[in-house]
């Protein structure tokens, strides 16, 4: 029962991570596009989904620790991998290291897709102090005054 349940959770927890990753993905077009509204309207999509992911980090941790004491295993903490690789031999878990292995190639592209974006964030605040820079520089003429 409870083994269905964390598997349930391991979903819902998947689900939520491709939910992030087209959120990012939306960032990423608003970034490129200079799309302010459509970006602040994906960062409360962000938010909201963060903590989802995070309630469910937390239930899933509790079940890992009612299941450590249920089948008696002796881990190193309530993480699901130490948590699948102390189990594994002790009763079937296709299914739960199957959506683990799902959730961490998601959680991968994730920090892929947050790495994009860092680097697309940079080169427009370099962007933005080069224009600053250059409207401020008396030096430097953008307009010609004969016009």
């Amino acid at each position: 029962m409870e083994m269905a349940e964390l598997n349930q959770m391991l979903e819902e927890n998947m689900m939520n991570l491709e939910n992030f990753l087209q959120v990012l993905s939306e960032q990423q077009k608003y970034l490129v596009d200079n799309n302010i509204h459509g970006l602040e309207g994906s960062i409360v999509k962000e938010e909201k989904l963060l903590s989802r992911i995070e309630d469910v980090k937390k239930k899933t941790s509790e079940l890992i620790s009612v299941l450590i004491e249920k089948y008696s295993i002796e881990t190193k903490g309530t993480k699901l991998s130490d948590f699948v690789n102390a189990i594994k031999d002790k009763i079937k878990i296709d299914a739960t290291v199957l959506l683990q292995k799902k959730i961490f190639e998601l959680a991968n592209q994730v920090k892929e897709m947050n790495q994009q974006n860092k680097i697309l964030i940079e080169h427009a605040r370099s962007f933005i102090k080069a224009t600053v820079k250059a409207l401020s520089d008396e030096n430097c003429l953008i307009l010609d005054r004969k016009v």
